[in-house]
């Protein structure tokens, strides 16, 4: 998960200078389970970051997996603790993608859906996806990790600048080529006054094909 506001992100995904990963986050509330009678599974947790900007922002974060589905429903709400509103928020989630045969693989956008998916392209059996389920407006970026096709490329470190061009929308890119990938999927959330809250659904999907990915 990527928070970023004027210019700055908060994250624990790769650090400008590699290898190291970010490390932005305070944990607030410990990570929990619990079912439902129904047989769905929830897993929530909270966290705090004063890293976007001179804002606090805290994060409850909550996965939920009903039965007998394909996907798994990851809701944030953003809770502003600071004394002034935001300026220019984003929020995305990001992954770098290792399917079957990592060099073979692709990711692409879908307008459609809001989705990025991956697959591995010599053996396109199993599909992968992330699909924002509000009315925000979605941010893609689909990597090439070794940065072919002018994307950024992410083995010489993924700087601050870099993700939040990425996580805001002043750049995107809805395909990537073959190759070793990664996909990050943005919502601009805009501002969020002190004292209220924004909340942010995203679901994370697998499936055998693509039509049943893009059902799901």
């Amino acid at each position: 998960f990527l928070l970023g506001s004027a210019g700055k992100v908060a994250d624990n995904v790769y650090a400008s200078t590699l290898p190291g990963y970010d490390d932005d986050f305070t944990r607030e509330v410990a990570v929990s389970k619990s079912n439902d009678v129904d047989g769905s599974q929830h897993i929530r947790s909270a966290y705090l970051t004063d890293s976007v900007g001179s804002q606090q922002i805290l994060i409850h974060q909550k996965a939920s997996a009903q039965p007998n589905e394909n996907y798994v429903e990851m809701t944030y709400t953003l809770v502003n603790q600071g004394t002034s509103a935001t300026t220019s928020m984003s929020a995305g989630i990001f992954a770098d993608w290792d399917i079957t045969n990592n060099g073979q693989n692709r990711c692409i956008y879908d307008t459609t859906y809001k989705m990025i998916y991956a697959f591995d392209e010599s053996n396109p059996t199993v599909y992968f996806g992330v699909k924002l389920l509000n009315n925000q407006t979605a941010n893609p970026y689909c990597f090439n990790n070794n940065g072919a096709g002018g994307s950024i490329s992410l083995y010489d470190g993924f700087t601050d600048a870099e993700k939040f061009a990425a996580l805001s929308g002043s750049l995107t890119r809805n395909a990537s080529t073959t190759g070793e990938i990664s996909a990050l999927l943005g919502a601009t959330v805009g501002v969020i006054q002190p004292g209220d809250s924004v909340q942010i659904n995203f679901a994370i999907l697998a499936a055998n094909s693509l039509f049943a990915l893009q059902e799901s």
